[in-house]
């Protein structure tokens, strides 16, 4: 992951129902992006009485939508995720499993993409930003919450782009989404397990469960291994930035 100039913020508007998507250029602003590790260790070196807080002003909304309810209700059911698959690309999928993606760099394109096989209630997600055939990335969705599947409850999947299928090459990117195992748990039918912290390394994907420990997913065996009972220092979903030696949220 390289250092982003651009943070693209999706907002919620609760009393009209809608969502907006905002891009906010850090590079206008001294006090939030640096270039390099030496202007970041410039800034640490200031003064307290030399630091600010600066208004902003938000930038007008590039994309703007409202999701339909489901006719049967429930928690959440107008609520939208959002996953950003590189600076200027962003996914969305809503609780009746559309996905969508919209690129805020490219005058503004939306795009259909392949519906999920289930719903995500509280899903953590983990983007790689390149297929492996020159596609356009692709974003792993997991449940917060796992339990033991007696049928296929498709609490773990994945969007993927590749530009090389059955039919040929293409252009430009196509998407399908593949339904994947869960992690090798060894729980009772009334046991849960909870997914602290989720991280892309490489082309390996680690999750750590609360109480249980950490598990990488291998995404082109689609195979997981127990890699140990330690856990990620970081809840949520963090990217590590080798510019800055850190692992940034």
């Amino acid at each position: 992951m390289a250092v982003w100039r651009f943070v693209n913020l999706l907002m919620r508007n609760r009393e009209r129902g809608i969502y907006s998507l905002r891009r906010f250029d850090l590079s206008r602003n001294d006090d939030f992006f640096y270039a390099t590790p030496e202007e970041l260790a410039s800034h640490g070196k200031r003064k307290k009485n030399q630091l600010e807080v600066v208004p902003i002003r938000l930038p007008p909304p590039l994309f703007i939508m409202r999701p339909a309810p489901s006719p049967a209700g429930g928690l959440g059911q107008c609520k939208v995720d959002a996953y950003a698959l590189t600076e200027s690309k962003v996914v969305f999928s809503d609780r009746h499993c559309r996905v969508l993606s919209y690129d805020t760099g490219s005058g503004g394109c939306a795009l259909t993409m392949p519906s999920l096989h289930g719903p995500k209630l509280d899903p953590l997600a983990v983007t790689i930003p390149h297929g492996r055939d020159g596609g356009e990335g692709r974003v792993y969705i997991i449940e917060r919450t796992l339990w033991p599947e007696k049928d296929r409850s498709f609490r773990f999947e994945a969007v993927v782009s590749d530009r090389l299928h059955a039919g040929g090459y293409r252009p430009f990117g196509t998407w399908e989404c593949q339904s994947l195992p869960l992690p090798p748990l060894s729980l009772s039918s009334e046991q849960r397990a909870f997914v602290c912290s989720a991280a892309a390394v490489g082309d390996a994907i680690c999750v750590s469960l609360s109480g249980i420990g950490t598990y990488g997913f291998d995404t082109a065996s689609h195979t997981w291994s127990h890699t140990g009972d330690w856990m990620m220092p970081f809840s949520g979903v963090a990217e590590h930035v080798p510019e800055l030696g850190l692992w940034l949220p």
